[in-house]
């Protein structure tokens, strides 16, 4: 009987071993050359971290909206739109490393991880098949542009978000599943929370996702009214949980000038991306 036992943990544990495994080698090229990744949003992310350690080494929350270390002091709008959850645990991972160079490697180590483990997660959940889902979640995130590659390659937010995407995956299907409780409001809620709290157009996104499973399960379920009840709990817990980034959004917008993001049209500037067209693919392979 311990030794069914013991397999069976073990059965369980090894693809978070692999997983590890594999944050652990990612972070070796830097460990050997003692350097930084730099990309282009990486000025901008750093000076998040620094803003938020300063405010919390100095204990100094006053107006909350602009920069008052980074960038200059310049008094730009750092932390309020962009996810300001993550950058204060980005802000207190600095503080507690007091180098960028440890800072990356905790932060990377810990978007590696995670971005694996909810995937894996997710597809174990419904195939109960762990290698497959092992195989698949890390093929998907070591090669979707808008997992992990975006971040080491360019310091893109949107990985940061994206990672919990498994679990608002995870509140669709089960809105979807038939099951008697459609939806479990609480997690759902603390779910889009932490996720506008990392990055904001990953919300959007989610937003979009659960929509369109709640149009789903509104024309299949007879709980219609539950699902509808339930929906709005998850919805006014997210945004209890999130005040804070609303009042901060409704005051900037209504007192500053908030200019359009250019966008640059020249077909010159477009690409394919070859790992777009893998992940892709992989996500055929993981529905099937």
């Amino acid at each position: 009987m311990k030794q069914a036992m013991k397999k069976i943990q073990w059965y369980q544990a090894y693809p978070y071993l692999i997983i590890l495994a594999i944050a652990l080698i990612f972070a070796l090229p830097q460990l050997h050359s003692r350097g930084i990744y730099l990309g282009a949003d990486t000025a901008f992310h750093f000076n998040r971290a620094f803003e938020s350690m300063q405010r919390l080494k100095h204990l100094n929350f006053h107006n909350m909206t602009m920069s008052l270390y980074g960038f200059g002091a310049t008094g730009r709008i750092v932390n309020a739109f962009y996810g300001p959850g993550l950058g204060y645990c980005f802000g207190l991972i600095l503080l507690v490393t007091q180098a960028w160079l440890k800072f990356q490697l905790i932060t990377n180590f810990i978007l590696t991880f995670g971005t694996i483990a909810l995937s894996y997660w997710l597809f174990n959940k419904y195939s109960r098949q762990p290698f497959l889902s092992l195989t698949v979640a890390t093929l998907l995130s070591l090669t979707s542009y808008w997992a992990l590659t975006y971040w080491y390659q360019s310091s893109g937010g949107m990985p940061w978000g994206m990672m919990f995407l498994p679990l608002v995956i995870d509140a669709g299907m089960q809105m979807t599943s038939g099951q008697k409780q459609l939806v479990k409001p609480i997690k759902l809620g603390i779910t889009m929370a932490i996720i506008l709290e990392c990055h904001m157009l990953s919300f959007v996104f989610s937003v979009f996702i659960i929509s369109a499973f709640f149009i789903v399960a509104l024309v299949t379920t007879n709980q219609k009214l539950m699902l509808v009840k339930q929906i709005a709990l998850a919805g006014l817990i997210s945004v209890g949980l999130t005040l804070g980034y609303w009042i901060d959004y409704l005051t900037i917008i209504k007192t500053q000038p908030i200019l359009s993001p250019f966008i640059f049209t020249s077909p010159k500037a477009l690409s394919t991306n070859p790992y777009q067209g893998l992940a892709f693919w992989l996500i055929v392979l993981s529905i099937i």
